[in-house]
């Protein structure tokens, strides 16, 4: 009995990929994305979707915002910029204290404004979500015009996926896009760092825009269960304590 139980635990992950598709299925062709990401929706299941623009970093037409914060949390209002944001929560993360740049001029995206990582020597760009999503399309593009016209774009998962295509550099941009069967937490953006800065450098010239997600929200009963199962460990922990005080 033991074992057969065993054997069906074990048996589970591979049920579940079965079930679920074995690979994350990638996109090019962004209404072949959009319906199939719209059909994960399931507010039964908390699963809903979720756009992100950059358009409210960018007021004024062929402007720039320029952070000098190594990551740009946005989530509902960033009161470190002087106007609200209204997107959900993510943080978008470049390491190293290097600048993140929102920009509307025509040079850098002719899709509206995009979030670049400006020239970073080290490190690519990084989305972090706060909700895990299931299906990520966005607009991909690197700031190497006029130098390369286009460049080799990794799309790393913290799932250990990764993925590669051939994208263009501004003013263009390229769609690309994922539907996973497990939820993805992290997703990192590399242009393989070859955007040249003069003196022999070179560095991560990403750019991100018109992000599309399908975000799993945690339930509020699943919450208050992780609070209740909070407060229970937390009333054992002091119980042993104060048994070993009084030599039990």
């Amino acid at each position: 009995m033991k074992a057969r139980i065993c054997a069906t635990i074990c048996c589970l992950p591979l049920l579940w990929s079965a079930i679920c598709g074995a690979q994350t299925a990638t996109y090019s062709d962004a209404a072949a994305f959009s319906n199939a990401a719209n059909a994960l929706v399931d507010y039964d299941l908390n699963r809903r979707p979720v756009a992100f623009t950059f358009e409210d970093f960018v007021p004024v037409p062929n402007e720039s915002i320029i952070f000098e914060t190594p990551a740009v949390v946005v989530q509902g209002i960033d009161l470190r910029i002087p106007f609200p944001t209204y997107v959900s929560s993510a943080t978008f993360e470049a390491g190293g204290g290097r600048s993140l740049v929102a920009s509307s001029f025509t040079s850098e995206s002719l899709a509206g404004p995009v979030l670049r990582n400006f020239d970073n020597t080290r490190n690519p760009l990084s989305v972090l979500f706060a909700d895990p999503v299931y299906a990520l399309g966005a607009n991909f593009s690197s700031d190497l015009s006029p130098y390369l016209s286009n460049f080799t774009a990794t799309v790393t998962l913290d799932t250990g996926e990764e993925f590669t295509f051939t994208a263009d550099a501004n003013p263009y941009s390229t769609f690309f896009g994922f539907i996973s069967p497990t939820p993805v937490q992290e997703v990192t953006f590399s242009d393989g760092g070859i955007g040249p800065i003069g003196n022999g450098f070179y560095a991560h010239e990403e750019q991100i825009g018109d992000i599309f997600t399908i975000t799993q929200v945690p339930e509020p009963g699943a919450l208050a269960l992780l609070g209740l199962g909070g407060l229970a460990l937390l009333w054992r922990a002091r119980r042993r304590r104060r048994d070993q005080a009084e030599g039990r």
